[in-house]
């Protein structure tokens, strides 16, 4: 059955008094399935594309990049205070033959999302957009609720295990960072110093090519600001393939115990300044590692040094300092690094240094052990996909 005979697409005007419990969710908001809530708060000030509500078990889609998988079920009971963006198409299933997780299974299998991907890439544009007609289309497969059901089932006892991995790994996120703060509160030292002078160099990123082209022959996987919430769970699966000229990729290549800093972009509820750590086991995550131009990556001078500045940073974008180091006069915020690295911070002990990257290490080879998981498990279910809808 046509998926236009299953699910319409609502635009249900946004009508919520108490402003100030307001969520606005946006096309990056919205990643394979999952609401990166890290990234979402409150916000006073509507922007103009938030005009959408919700309800329970819609399917939201990103009419842009389909590639990526923008798809995500509304799992939530609670869906008054949530307001989405006009870029986000609200799907809702209309039919009693179909199980909307069932859908959303499908939808988001590797058939489907090749066959959205040839229909973007028979549009023009920088970023081409499906359309609800176009989307509208697609066949669903013609099984009984109750074999529905059965999918269902399956691929939902594999999604609660990748979520509960997932749930770990932000406990233990937020281990790391509530115990920075006690040692950093607690850290008795009489001097200060520059950040900076705990930094050996700035490393600037690089964009380069979709494709071999000249001399641009280095295959290499560049993070993006997109990128950097998947890369503190130890994820770059998402991270695009690009091709940069090899002078360049020797002098930008990433190292373990570097971090990247996103140097554009930002929200109204969101700075510029989010970071992500390449932990100790870099190589098993990957060995041609790169930020994109929109990014910086800093390499501090030992292990516990760049232990420490990330973590300050994390602190610090945490608790909204970072809104105060933006520049920028043509809409687009930019983080101004130099003006951070010149803040004066407490002078580390050895004791203080020697805590924390222990403790860093013990936190990290667990969510680096909870992303190997995961990926597994994605791969089994990638498996099911394909058993079930080919």
């Amino acid at each position: 059955m046509l998926i236009k005979n299953v699910l319409t697409s609502v635009s249900e005007s946004f009508n919520y008094k108490d402003k100030t419990k307001v969520i606005f969710l946006n096309t990056g908001d919205i990643l394979e399935g999952k609401f990166l809530h890290s990234n979402l708060s409150n916000v006073k000030t509507l922007p103009g594309q938030a005009k959408k509500s919700i309800k329970h078990n819609d399917i939201l889609y990103s009419e842009i990049r389909p590639i990526n998988k923008h798809f995500a079920l509304v799992n939530f009971e609670e869906t008054n205070n949530y307001v989405v963006s006009t870029k986000l198409m609200v799907l809702r299933n209309i039919s009693e033959s179909y199980n909307t997780k069932f859908i959303y299974q499908y939808l988001t299998s590797d058939k489907v999302i090749y066959d959205l991907q040839t229909m973007a890439e028979s549009r023009s544009g920088t970023f081409p957009q499906i359309t609800y007609e176009q989307l509208s289309t697609i066949n669903l497969p013609d099984i009984s609720l109750d074999e529905q059901q059965h999918i269902v089932n399956i691929l939902g006892s594999i999604d609660n295990k990748i979520e509960n991995l997932e749930l770990i790994t932000k406990k233990l996120q937020l281990e790391i960072k509530f115990n920075f703060i006690k040692e950093y509160n607690n850290l008795m030292s009489e001097k200060v110093i520059a950040l900076e002078e705990l930094v050996s160099e700035t490393i600037p990123g690089d964009w380069g090519k979709d494709s071999l082209e000249g001399n641009y022959t280095t295959e290499v996987t560049c993070v993006r600001g997109a990128d950097l919430p998947d890369l503190k769970n130890c994820n770059i699966d998402n991270a695009p393939t690009r091709f940069i000229i090899n002078k360049n990729y020797i002098s930008k290549k990433l190292q373990e115990y570097d971090f990247i800093v996103e140097m554009s972009g930002g929200s109204p509820t969101q700075s510029t300044g989010r970071t992500a750590f390449i932990p100790k086991d870099f190589e098993n995550i990957s060995n041609n590692l790169i930020c994109t131009n929109f990014c910086k990556a800093i390499r501090c001078k030992n292990k516990e040094n760049a232990i420490y500045c990330y973590l300050l940073f994390d602190m610090w974008y945490d608790s909204g300092l970072f809104f105060n180091y933006e520049i920028g006069t043509t809409g687009l915020k930019n983080f101004n690094l130099d003006a951070v690295l010149g803040l004066d911070i407490k002078h580390p002990t050895d004791e203080f240094l020697y805590n924390i990257s222990n403790k860093f290490d013990l936190f990290y080879n667990k969510v680096i052990k909870n992303s190997q998981k995961i990926k597994k498990l994605n791969a089994l279910k990638q498996l099911y996909l394909k058993k079930f809808f080919g």
